[in-house]
């Protein structure tokens, strides 16, 4: 396990403020997850402009083939932040925009003969990653999951993998906040990869936890754990963030909070108490698999490394892809919401004078006939075809390709699949039983 360089703690919501509020100093923008519009059920990564775009007192409530958002029933004067899991959206969304103008022409006014062509700028042509810029504040992160961060390095281990690339100072990387699951989703499996549902690999870590005490009145005053509890006869709910630095670019961020005394170090009691929430959020984690993968033997054997890469090919041509994929429609859904799904095609358009035409960068999927034409053919005709491809390129040609699993647990696939197929129950039915 990682050491902590610095772990501190901030009090309520106001805490949490004064953390968003030093991150959002130190980066050009910060992205995060929150609500499309104030009526939206669906929870999207944008650019949060302030400490109120975050979303506040949501509960995810995700199945296979469902994702709505609760409402917490508690008061909203302490109400949580981190209670609810990832969107249908992922940082792939700014890694790799859905949409990316490669190059632009235009006919010349000398000669309707020819063309300029402008180019993306060279750094574009390089990288489909974060434009680095040492001269302008880094993009910072805040609030994303343990999964989100291992999608993005798997991401951009693709990116390197393929000469595509561009070489980084620690100045010019991404500030990232990750924010640990304390409510992890029905359809969540990170701790299959051996992470989750806390993050050591970010620049700081947010742990909300709620700590119960006793409520004490005070003629003539009102204290700061009666502005922010929630009664419940004698006792108050007190909200705390226990922040965690694991890197020399997330410690001074502590060390300015604690010396402006908005963060302290945590008690022994609070320290309990975060082992004691990490703990819960992994036996829920532990539960929910369980419930889909019943053999403790398989669960371990399915995500036991580079090994489910034999087993699946083993099973290239058994007839299960077919019973697995009978219900598939071959949208897409799974691929377009995967945080580290990268295939991407060309379009290319013209104005209707044939003035100016330009190709851009598009999103695709192996789901879709043409992802698989080549010289006058479709090579996965069938959705079976097209599911296999795509799971085992996920768990075991990625290893081969790149040295890891192309899966981090997220579920996301699951959840916005419009017929519940469960990828985790999947891959357990195409690899049980096999030695």
């Amino acid at each position: 396990m990682k050491r902590a360089l610095s772990s501190c703690v901030a009090e309520g919501a106001e805490g949490l403020r004064r953390i968003f509020d030093q991150v959002k100093n130190q980066s050009r923008c910060v992205y995060g997850y929150g609500l499309s519009h104030p009526a939206a059920n669906a929870l999207e990564l944008c650019e949060l402009f302030g400490f109120e775009d975050l979303p506040r007192g949501v509960v995810s409530n995700y199945a296979p083939g469902h994702a709505s958002l609760e409402k917490e029933r508690e008061d909203q004067t302490c109400s949580s932040f981190f209670r609810h899991t990832p969107g249908a959206t992922s940082p792939k969304s700014i890694q790799l925009p859905p949409r990316r103008v490669i190059w632009k022409a235009n006919r010349t006014k000398e000669d309707h003969q020819k063309f300029q062509i402008a180019l993306a700028s060279a750094e574009q042509q390089k990288s489909n990653t974060l434009q680095p810029n040492p001269e302008i504040l880094p993009v910072a992160f805040f609030g994303i999951r343990s999964c989100d961060l291992r999608a993005m390095h798997t991401l951009q281990n693709v990116f390197d993998v393929q000469g595509q690339g561009v070489p980084k100072s620690a100045a010019e990387m991404p500030l990232l906040i990750t924010a640990s699951c304390v409510e992890p989703g029905h359809n969540c499996f990170c701790t299959s990869f051996g992470y989750g549902p806390e993050c050591q690999d970010s620049d700081l870590n947010i742990t909300e936890c709620f700590v119960e005490e006793e409520v004490q009145h005070n003629k003539g005053s009102e204290s700061a754990l009666e502005k922010t509890k929630c009664e419940q006869g004698k006792t108050a709910r007190k909200q705390i963030f226990v922040v965690d630095a694991h890197t020399t670019r997330g410690r001074p961020i502590v060390e300015a909070l604690s010396k402006d005394q908005h963060l302290r170090h945590a008690s022994q009691h609070e320290t309990a108490l975060l082992t004691a929430t990490l703990k819960r959020s992994q036996q829920r984690l532990k539960e929910f698999i369980a419930a889909r993968v019943p053999n403790e033997e398989n669960r371990s054997k399915v995500w036991a490394g580079a090994d489910i890469a034999k087993q699946l090919r083993d099973q290239a041509r058994s007839k299960n892809w077919e019973t697995i994929a009978e219900s598939c429609l071959s949208c897409g859904n799974c691929t377009m919401v995967c945080p580290t799904c990268f295939c991407t095609t060309v379009e290319d358009s013209i104005d209707l004078e044939a003035q100016r035409s330009e190709r851009t960068q598009v999103w695709d999927s192996c789901f879709t006939a043409g992802h698989s034409y080549v010289h006058g053919g479709t090579v996965h005709k069938s959705t079976p075809s097209r599911y296999r491809q795509w799971m085992m390129h996920k768990l075991s040609s990625w290893h081969d390709q790149f040295g890891e699993s192309g899966c981090v647990g997220c579920g996301r696939c699951t959840t916005w699949c419009p017929v519940g197929i469960d990828f985790l129950a999947s891959a357990y039915q195409m690899t049980k039983g096999v030695e």
